[in-house]
């Protein structure tokens, strides 16, 4: 990847934190509100040719501010590519990064300075999820907390290094980044997907904290919830690339590409086939593990909407004994 090379050289700042940003401007002004401006603090906003219609470009959230760098791209390529190019800039020993639409908690600065002068490669941290529009509890960082139960009651980082595919809430040595030459894929979705696991595999240390610093936001009509066939293609592309990783290195895990094959068929069913016999024909023994899980998951939730409709539709009264 010519375009994607690293800069490298000596660490200009302890931290260098990494901002995609499309169309969100009061969401990323949130963001950069959440990080303290300390001179040891690079913060790298790179706009991924946000519409004018959407964004004051006179006024962009992080001009002229201090150790504050915005790049602006005009490809239109996506996060991973944006995210690319904040990488192709940062010069801080420890890397972050962050969505523009989420933020960080108070005082999170002060708990990843613990682990500054550290020999880890990857430290990661707690986080939590609300809604947008609420700002309730939300569910999205429930399986993060799962990795952290793990790290920490069992010292077991498996999920972390190579189930866990989001960047956030984890400092990474940019050397490791920068020796390995690991990139982001530059694709509509998933495209922090194999950076995650190739990271988590090539760090030879690892730690966890259960400081809960980044919160994630979550609204309808994101890509979590809204798949058409171009992102279901990327999606199945991805799973399948990390499953060529994890062969190639000997890793004994497996990512359920089906979860999304299985959806193609409201859009295709030709193409729906076509996958399916792909799937099978690569990981026949994996693929038959993976439909007898997705068909378990079908009756559970089966039962368990029947469960709530029976509670919705039925009176209960409650007799007293006498």
């Amino acid at each position: 990847m010519e375009d994607c090379k690293l800069l490298g050289g000596m660490d200009i700042y302890t931290y260098s934190i990494i901002i995609p940003h499309k169309n969100s401007p009061n969401l990323l002004r949130r963001c950069l509100d959440s990080i303290p401006h300390r001179d040891d603090v690079q913060i790298i906003v790179v706009d991924d040719n946000s519409d004018l219609s959407k964004v004051d470009f006179s006024c962009f959230p992080g001009i002229g501010e201090n150790n504050t760098e915005v790049f602006f791209t005009k490809e239109g390529k996506g996060a991973g590519y944006a995210r690319n190019v904040g990488l192709k800039h940062a010069k801080g020993k420890w890397l972050l990064f962050a969505d523009a639409d989420d933020y960080f908690t108070e005082g999170f600065i002060f708990h990843l300075d613990k682990y500054k002068e550290s020999a880890y490669d990857i430290v990661f941290f707690g986080t939590t999820s609300v809604y947008t529009e609420t700002e309730m509890v939300a569910m999205r960082h429930l399986f993060d907390k799962k990795c952290m139960n793990a790290a920490i009651s069992e010292n077991n980082f498996r999920l972390y290094r190579y189930i866990r595919t989001s960047p956030v809430s984890k400092i990474i040595r940019r050397s490791l980044v920068e020796n390995k030459l690991i990139f982001f894929d530059e694709v509509i979705a998933a495209n922090d997907a194999l950076f995650s696991i190739k990271t988590g595999y090539y760090a030879k240390s690892v730690a966890a904290d259960p400081f809960v610093m980044y919160v994630i936001t979550v609204q309808s009509g994101s890509l979590e919830y809204t798949y058409s066939k171009r992102v279901l293609l990327c999606r199945i592309m991805v799973d399948m690339n990390i499953n060529r990783f994890y062969k190639e290195h000997n890793v004994k895990e497996h990512v359920c590409a089906l979860r999304y094959i299985i959806q193609l068929r409201k859009i295709s069913f030709i193409l729906y086939l076509r996958y399916v016999l792909k799937y099978f024909l690569l990981h026949p023994i994996n693929g038959i593990y993976d439909f007898l899980y997705l068909f378990r998951c079908k009756i559970k939730s089966a039962r368990t909407n029947s469960r709530d409709e029976i509670r919705k539709n039925n009176t209960y009264i409650k007799v007293e004994k006498i």
